[in-house]
């Protein structure tokens, strides 16, 4: 609230926002206050003060440009219509005003705060760039002179004379401002300081005022419930152990067991070791199967106590996962975890937040008048998930390296600042395209130097990212005694597709006691083959997966895999590799980067129940058609090579797996071109913001080639589609905030039902698509009105050489 001595008797008449009503003077001091409280909250060491003025000053100046009559004719306007008159922005004429305000080392970045703190930094060159907006300026500035009681309420405000700033807006000055930034030559330190520390924390700051300015009085910025204590973790894993040895003694004698419980005691006398004040990069480097999670977990939550009870600082963890796939089995872990350890409560979205895009925005809220999480039932959904607001994130890697590479970009850079003092845990690391190995490791390295961040690094097959703490020292030794599979290496010849169909079916009918998984590169291959297996086999439960498969029903599929006790088949692509925990008989694997084969060879006997290895059969398939391999169409012809030369045995035992990583991992560090990552860190040190986010892509799926597109595949959908249509017909009814908060609801549930496809696949189907949707939406049916066959859950789209039969 003002605090100005001059000020308090003073009636206010400007206005900020209506929804809640606001006054302009409440809601600065509120922003600047919140800002503040923010920054406080991360501090390890007493806070920077000239850093603390700045960023008071920062929430102080964001909105100043409101103050015009133009924009406040605009929003007190009775009939509640807004216009388009360019003379109501407010965004350049208050990033001048911050410009002119903040102490001399933050005026630029602070006229870039504020002047797109309701959007996406461009390049920078492009940001300050903007004398053809200069007569309106000078028009909102005679504006604000030419009304004596507005100067006197923004003075008061201000405690300060404006003529000042009045004289500052001319055409040298900008011109000026520009010329510092085209001479700043900026640090990659510099920029990142600037996103968290003033970007972040404004639009964060500017977002929580608007939703604690509904209750009344007005809260201090809500605090986070403490943090679940790491025991819970073994809890719950004794308590996994304990149901498996209620199972028959083939379940209960293995050495797999003995071997998770011996790597978890290695872990419990490892930690207590760690200074957490002197390192920051820690690895669990095990093999597949002896959980890793548990261990992730663990850690992470002795990590966080101890951060807290050492420095008195929060710190979260964020748990980032390859594919959004095997989120949801994770967060489910974890949820057990809790639950098991609270007499089945579940955890609060305070405690623990699953995060992607198909992410709900209604997120789970239980709470009661005792519990001291009830300060965040009023706290808008969308805003505490969009901004992390909870103490354990479980979320995708796309999320993450987004959030710390896609710097300017609104939706993600408002929530960088809660990376500062977390716990990252990053599982699957070798999914990561190694293009970005040098760019990802400098800026690791710069946020755990400056921001105290701890990174924990999850794998089976652990690239030369950064050099860490090994967690489990000696791993080796658990790679060398494990003799879970046989790998059969047929890939010194090629195999065409149809071959291949006929050795794969000839071995499902010889062994019918066995489950089987079949992983190919492509969508095409794998549909192919899942077909013929399926025409030339009997007595057999049937799996097909593929991006084809709209989300929610391959999530679906994944469950019944996991919980069928029958001898599946499953056919899949590659997507069935990092993280899902599934696991079959026999595994055939077409050829692909050692870090991928694997991953695929972890689907097989993951609990060692047989008592002899299961087979792994490693094949190179070949297109007939087109004469090329398969694997071409979507990995590196580097990784191929390299590989190649390391699998040159016919037969691969699991105990020498270790050794193969280890030869392939320096391979591919001395491969690695530095050009890529090099581009990545000059755009950060240039500013040019939007040129980094085109160019980081940390999944290249090639996207301009693709189409997003909705399967219609239940009832549900179909009710969201219709809710699509009619969204304009309600626009007049609400807000422009909850209309914005509705359009996202909807497009957030139906993302359970898209899927990316290839222009080939999309021309073959557009004339069947449905396109009258909001936004240009298109939805494809599972069937035509015609009778024609487009969509199967199946083996999703039904392509014309489909429908012959």
């Amino acid at each position: 609230m003002l605090t100005d001595a001059t000020c308090t008797s003073f009636k206010f008449s400007l206005v900020s926002h209506t929804d809640p009503q606001q006054y302009l003077g409440d809601h600065l001091f509120n922003v600047a206050d919140i800002l503040v409280q923010i920054y406080d909250a991360h501090q390890h060491d007493v806070p920077d003060p000239e850093l603390r003025e700045a960023l008071w000053k920062l929430g102080m100046s964001h909105d100043f440009g409101k103050a015009t009559s133009y924009f406040q004719n605009d929003i007190k306007n009775p009939t509640g219509k807004r216009t388009k008159n360019p003379k109501k922005n407010h965004a350049l004429i208050s990033a001048l005003f911050a410009y002119w305000y903040l102490p001399e080392n933050y005026k630029m970045f602070g006229y870039l705060a504020v002047k797109r703190h309701h959007g996406d930094i461009n390049n920078g060159h492009d940001e300050f760039s903007d004398l053809d907006k200069y007569e309106i300026l000078k028009m909102q500035i005679n504006d604000i002179k030419s009304n004596s009681e507005t100067q006197r309420e923004l003075e008061c405000i201000y405690s300060i004379k404006l003529d000042d700033f009045f004289e500052f807006v001319t055409t040298e000055n900008m011109l000026k401002i520009k010329q510092r930034f085209i001479h700043a030559n900026l640090s990659t330190l510099e920029v990142f300081e600037f996103i968290c520390n003033m970007y972040s924390k404004l639009l964060s700051a500017d977002k929580l005022q608007l939703l604690l300015a509904k209750l009344r009085p007005l809260p201090k910025i809500p605090v986070l419930p403490d943090h679940k204590p790491y025991g819970y973790i073994e809890n719950y894993k004794n308590d996994v152990r304990s149901k498996f040895l209620q199972k028959p003694p083939e379940y209960t004698d293995l050495k797999v067991f003995e071997m998770r419980d011996e790597i978890f005691e290695v872990l419990k006398r490892e930690i207590p070791g760690v200074n957490l004040r002197a390192e920051s990069f820690f690895s669990i480097n095990i093999p597949t199967g002896l959980g890793k999670t548990f261990l992730a977990y663990y850690t992470a939550l002795y990590f966080v106590n101890e951060l807290e009870r050492t420095t008195g600082v929060r710190s979260k963890i964020i748990y980032a996962l390859p594919f959004m796939s095997v989120i949801d089995q994770n967060y489910d872990e974890l949820v057990k975890a809790i639950k098991s350890n609270e007499g089945g409560k579940r955890p609060s979205d305070s405690d623990t937040l699953k995060y992607h895009s198909l992410t709900e925005t209604d997120i789970y809220n239980t709470r009661d008048e005792n519990d001291e999480n009830v300060q965040y039932k009023n706290i808008d959904a969308r805003f505490c998930n969009d901004n992390w607001q909870s103490n354990i994130v479980v979320t995708t890697f796309v999320q993450l390296f987004d959030t710390i590479f896609h710097l300017g970009d609104g939706s993600k850079s408002q929530r960088f600042h809660q990376l500062e003092n977390s716990v990252i845990i990053l599982d699957e690391i070798q999914a990561i395209d190694e293009k970005f190995y040098y760019a990802i490791r400098e800026v690791f390295k710069l946020l755990a130097s400056v921001y105290h961040i701890k990174f924990i690094f999850v794998t089976a097959t652990m690239p030369l990212l950064i050099e860490s703490h090994d967690l489990i020292p000696n791993s080796r030794g658990y790679f060398e005694r494990l003799d879970r599979i046989v790998i059969h290496n047929h890939t010194q010849s090629d195999t065409y597709l149809d071959e291949f169909e006929k050795i794969v079916t000839k071995a499902i009918t010889e062994k019918s006691d066995k489950s089987f998984l079949i992983v190919l590169n492509t969508i095409d291959s794998a549909k192919q083959v899942f077909e013929y297996i399926q025409k030339h086999t009997t007595g057999r439960k049937y799996i097909y997966l593929s991006t084809e498969i709209y989300p929610k029903e391959r999530l679906k599929k994944i469950k019944e895999i996991k919980e069928s006790k029958e001898k599946l088949i499953v056919v899949s692509t590659q997507l069935v590799e990092a993280g899902v925990d599934i696991d079959l008989g026999i595994v055939f694997r077409d050829f692909a980067p050692l870090s991928s084969l694997i991953q695929a060879i972890g689907r097989a006997n993951r609990n060692g129940l047989n008592g002899e290895p299961s087979e792994v059969y490693l094949y190179k398939l070949k297109d007939r058609e087109r004469d090329r391999y398969y694997y071409s169409y979507i990995y590196p012809s580097f990784l191929m090579e390299i590989t190649k030369n390391i699998l040159t045995e016919l037969t691969i035992k699991e105990s020498e797996i270790y050794e193969l990583n280890q030869r392939y991992a320096r391979a591919v560090n001395d491969c690695i071109s530095p050009d890529k990552s090099a581009d990545i860190l000059k755009y950060i040190k240039e500013l040019r913001l939007k040129k980094l986010r085109d160019e980081f892509k940390l999944i290249d799926d090639d996207y301009a080639y693709k189409y997003d597109i909705f399967i219609i595949g239940d009832e549900r959908c179909e009710q969201l589609r219709q809710a699509l249509k009619n969204i304009k017909r309600i626009k007049l009814t609400m807000n422009r905030f909850e209309y914005n908060g509705k359009i996202r609801h909807i497009f957030r549930e139906l993302g359970e039902y898209r899927i990316s496809i290839y222009a080939s696949t999309y021309n073959e189907i557009k004339s069947h698509l449905d396109t009258e949707s909001f936004q240009g939406a298109e939805f494809l049916p599972f069937e035509s009105e015609a009778g024609v066959k487009l969509y199967s859950k199946e083996t999703g789209i039904i392509k014309k050489r489909d429908n012959k039969d």
